[in-house]
């Protein structure tokens, strides 16, 4: 199987590192990677970089590079009918985005990324069994300054001392409030939409952000209620080493996400495909 990568940062690196051993036995072929301006990197990666022309060639193309490279390329891989695996799922937020990325003809998977728990999430909301959902998202206090806060709130927020609800909200006002920490709790919107659209399932979402100067993880709650039950999932997961605002479970579940996917035949179906709800 040919894979291409956009982005080649903390997530892209360490994908790489992750599927070594299928890439060294020939299982796996990097076909190169999409960045901005490939002439900023002093160590170009072993498979060179590439245009998103010469990448949408591969059977897969991973999205490792944040909302705003899934935006730039991620309808273009749809469009050629390659496969597109999505680390960044706040990007479907935008219902003209939604629409470009799931209308097809390529395939679009999401990876569960920093959470779990959603297949059953998944389960419940297809049953008509799930009315609501929050997840409550708890990250050290400095990762979560915000370029709009004035130099007054953002030096408090880095020197607290107990923990503090920075957010209580939307996954909307989430988007705009705090857009790096979003992709968790679209995907529960995804995996929470039943049959409907992922509209109806953010709709049923509520999203909360503490800051802890205590923690040395990201630490994601989630809790769902309906008449299929009350489910509540606890995550707490190790920072990448290589960017500590990064979980080091994304990484390691899109490496599982590719490895689930090696042998099939190419446009085989996947259980993420739309129209059923895409989010593991």
């Amino acid at each position: 199987m040919r894979i291409a990568l956009i982005g080649y940062g903390a997530i892209g690196r360490e994908v790489i590192g992750y599927l070594h051993p299928e890439i060294a036995a020939g299982t796996i072929e990097l076909a190169g990677i999409v960045v901005r301006h490939p002439e900023r990197y002093a160590s170009p990666p072993p498979a060179g970089f590439v245009s998103i022309d010469e990448a949408v060639r591969a059977d897969l193309v991973l999205e490792c590079a944040g909302v705003a490279a899934a935006r730039q390329h991620g309808p273009a891989v749809v469009a050629a009918g390659t496969a597109l695996l999505i680390t960044s799922i706040g990007v479907l937020a935008d219902p003209v985005l939604e629409r470009a990325l799931l209308g097809g003809p390529g395939e679009v998977v999401l990876t569960s990324g920093a959470i779990g728990g959603l297949d059953l999430v998944r389960a419940a909301a297809q049953a008509g069994g799930l009315d609501r959902a929050t997840i409550t998202t708890t990250k050290t206090a400095g990762s979560l300054v915000q370029a709009w806060m004035d130099d007054a709130t953002a030096a408090r927020v880095r020197n607290l001392t107990e923990p503090e609800l920075l957010f209580d909200g939307t996954p909307a006002e989430a988007i705009e409030k705090f857009p790096a920490n979003v992709n968790v709790a679209i995907a529960l919107g995804v995996a929470a939409r039943g049959l409907g659209t992922i509209a109806d399932g953010l709709a049923k979402v509520r999203v909360r952000i503490v800051a802890d100067p205590r923690t040395e993880t990201s630490t994601h709650v989630i809790e769902a209620a309906g008449s299929s039950g009350t489910y509540r999932f606890d995550i707490s997961n190790h920072p990448s080493r290589a960017n500590p605002r990064t979980s080091a479970l994304t990484a390691q579940a899109v490496a599982a996400d590719v490895r689930a996917r090696i042998g099939r035949p190419t446009g085989a179906a996947s259980g993420n495909a739309p129209p059923a709800a895409p989010a593991r």
